[in-house]
C-alpha cells in the first residue's frame, strides 16, 4: 500500500510543476511536462516505457524526496520536492525565452 502512496505523491510531483502556471495554455504545458518526464524516465530512448523503467524513475523520484532517507516520505518532504520542481521548471521557462 505505501508503494502506492509514494507512487501517487511521485506523481503528483511531477506534475504539479506543469500546472504551476500563469493559467496560459494548462494543457499544453501539462502534455509537455508529462512528455519531458516519459523521455527522462526512458532509459534506454525505445519510446516505450517499460515498468522496470518507470519503477526505477519513481524510486529515483522518492529516493530525491526523502531527504532523511527514513524509507518514507513526510508532508514536508513530497512540499519541499514540489517546490524544487516547481522552480526547476520556471528556470528552464526562463532559460528558454532568453534563448
Amino acid at each position: 500500500m505505501y508503494k502506492y502512496l509514494a507512487v501517487a505523491a511521485v506523481m503528483a510531483t511531477i506534475s504539479s510543476p506543469a500546472l504551476a502556471n500563469d493559467g496560459q495554455n494548462m494543457d499544453d504545458k501539462a502534455m509537455k511536462k508529462a512528455e519531458e518526464c516519459l523521455k527522462e524516465a526512458d532509459t534506454n530512448k525505445d519510446n516505450i516505457l517499460s515498468k522496470e523503467e518507470f519503477t526505477a524513475y519513481t524510486d529515483r523520484m522518492f529516493t530525491e524526496a526523502d531527504t532523511d532517507s527514513n524509507g518514507s516520505l513526510l508532508k514536508t518532504e513530497i512540499v519541499a520536492q514540489k517546490k524544487k520542481e516547481i522552480e526547476k521548471w520556471h528556470a528552464a521557462k526562463k532559460d528558454e525565452k532568453t534563448k
